[in-house]
């Protein structure tokens, strides 16, 4: 899978999660932040884009964080090939 496709992707792990209720409820997480590596040892430098979702909007807006440096961005270039690291936010 390429990672532009893990953006819209919500992951079930309901399978994965060891339940006494007769009621076995989802488990689904939602992609909602993207930490980026770039740059080469020893001037590595890390940045991140974080989903903000607040009342009223579900889907929430894309940020970028660098350092003193925030703005808003299109969810399309929260996603590139210099993310190490994917945040799901459970949502059920």
């Amino acid at each position: 899978m390429e990672i532009k496709n893990l953006l819209n992707i919500k992951l079930d792990l309901t399978d994965f999660v060891i339940s006494e209720r007769a009621d076995k409820k989802k488990v689904l997480y939602r992609l909602c932040g993207v930490i980026e590596l770039s740059g080469e040892y020893p001037s590595n430098h890390y940045s991140a884009h974080i989903r903000v979702v607040q009342p009223g909007n579900a889907s929430g807006k894309w940020y970028f964080f660098d350092n003193s440096e925030v703005s808003e961005v299109d969810e399309q270039s929260a996603i590139n090939k210099d993310n190490c690291i994917l945040i799901y936010q459970r949502i059920m």
